[in-house]
C-alpha cells in the first residue's frame, strides 16, 4: 500500500515566501452627513388644531385626521409658516435636539405630513 508523502511544512514568518508586512493606514477626515431640507409634503393639505396642549393634523389628501404632541405640533407649524428648513435650523427654532428632531420627523415621513430633500 503506497501512503502519501508527508505534507510540506509551512515556513515560518521571515521565512521563505511569507515575509512580515507592515500595515499602513492613512486617516482621512469623515465626510459629513448630507443637509436635508425639510417641508410640508406635496398636496398634504394640512388644516390643524389646537387644544389643551394638543394638536390635531388632518391630511387633506388621504382624509385622515392625527393627534399629535405640542412638540410635533410645533414642528409642523414651524415648517407650515417658515417653508423649507435645513434640519438643524428646525430643531434650534423647536428648541429641540437632533436625536429629538430626527424622532418626530420620521414619525411625521411615515404619515406624508413632511418630506425632505
Amino acid at each position: 500500500m503506497l501512503f502519501p508523502s508527508p505534507p510540506t511544512p509551512l515556513p515560518l514568518a521571515g521565512e521563505g515566501s511569507f515575509k512580515r508586512r507592515r500595515a499602513t493606514f492613512t486617516l482621512t477626515p469623515a465626510l459629513s452627513a448630507p443637509l436635508r431640507f425639510w417641508r410640508i409634503a406635496d398636496q398634504a393639505g394640512l388644516a390643524w388644531r389646537h387644544w389643551d396642549g394638543e394638536y390635531v393634523f388632518h391630511h387633506a389628501l388621504s382624509n385622515d385626521t392625527h393627534r399629535l404632541s405640542q412638540t410635533a405640533g410645533v414642528v409642523l407649524l414651524q415648517l407650515l409658516e417658515g417653508g423649507e428648513t435645513e434640519q438643524g435650523a428646525l430643531a434650534e427654532a423647536c428648541e429641540l435636539d437632533s436625536e429629538d428632531i430626527d424622532v418626530i420627523l420620521s414619525a411625521l415621513v411615515k404619515i406624508d405630513f413632511v418630506a425632505w430633500r
